[in-house]
């Protein structure tokens, strides 16, 4: 058997560790489940995701489920590198 393994088969991180990584990847983690209440799944879900086009409808509710995960669940250091990352969406935003 050998001594050292080629990959790690879990990720033992907590989902807290994970959210702050992504955050500090300039990703913003989204909770929002509109699609799938929508029933904008499958094939509909596809037709919208692919072309990129997904982004003018989940904008708003990333932001809010984010937040809303900061502020439930989140630590100190994931707080803190959440807030920075929405006021960076939140200026990507167009106002019409």
């Amino acid at each position: 058997m050998p001594e050292k393994e080629q990959f790690q088969l879990g990720d033992n991180r907590s989902l807290d560790e994970v959210i702050n990584e992504m955050n500090d990847c300039g990703f913003l983690t989204s909770f929002c489940t509109t699609c799938y209440r929508s029933k904008r799944t499958g094939k509909d879900f596809m037709c919208v995701a692919k072309p990129g086009n997904i982004q003018n409808y989940c904008e708003a509710n990333g932001v809010l489920t984010f937040k809303e995960y900061l502020l439930d669940y989140a630590s100190t250091t994931t707080k803190n590198s959440g807030e920075r990352l929405i006021q960076r969406e939140l200026e990507k935003i167009k106002v019409i």
